[in-house]
């Protein structure tokens, strides 16, 4: 099958996958950017950002899974074009909860979810102040180096724990 070059340059999600897929860090290059909350100073590094980019590069596996879900139909794309039915997402969605496997599906979903989520938050919770390489002004402040609580009643001195178990 022959698909023509300009409806495909032509179309946004083309071009919004392209800006996900190539977005990446060059190497060697680097910098540095500060963040306050709660009077506190989290300096952040471009290599952390760009690999929180990438990590939105798991929504690829949302095409493998339809793919999956839909293989032992025969001559789905036959019968979507001839009876103007998608068997896109929302079938797939529709077909994998409505199976005997639905449960394991959702597990699996919500697995993932929380091992990303977990990842975006340890990223956003490790400051760079705290490695050996970092050049960022602010990470001379004591905001850097002695944290508040949200209540403002207490404080802390940041570590950079490296373990998930000490979260």
């Amino acid at each position: 099958v022959f698909v023509p070059y300009l409806p495909v340059f032509t179309s946004r999600r083309f071009w919004l996958e392209a800006v996900i897929i190539v977005g990446h860090v060059p190497p060697g290059y680097t910098f540095e950017f500060e963040s306050v909350s709660v009077n506190n100073l989290a300096v952040y590094r471009a290599e952390t950002l760009g690999a929180m980019l990438n990590v939105c590069r798991l929504y690829l596996l949302w095409w493998l899974y339809t793919d999956w879900m839909l293989y032992d139909l025969p001559n789905r794309h036959t019968v979507s074009h001839f009876a103007k039915v998608n068997f896109g997402s929302m079938f797939a969605l529709k077909r994998a909860l409505n199976s005997w496997n639905a449960f394991g599906h959702i597990i699996s979903f919500w697995g993932i979810l929380i091992l990303v989520f977990g990842y975006f938050y340890r990223s956003f919770e490790m400051t760079s102040c705290q490695l050996v390489g970092s050049t960022h002004p602010g990470c001379d402040d004591v905001t850097a180096k002695i944290w508040y609580t949200p209540n403002g009643m207490s404080t802390f001195e940041k570590h950079n724990d490296l373990y998930m178990w000490n979260a």
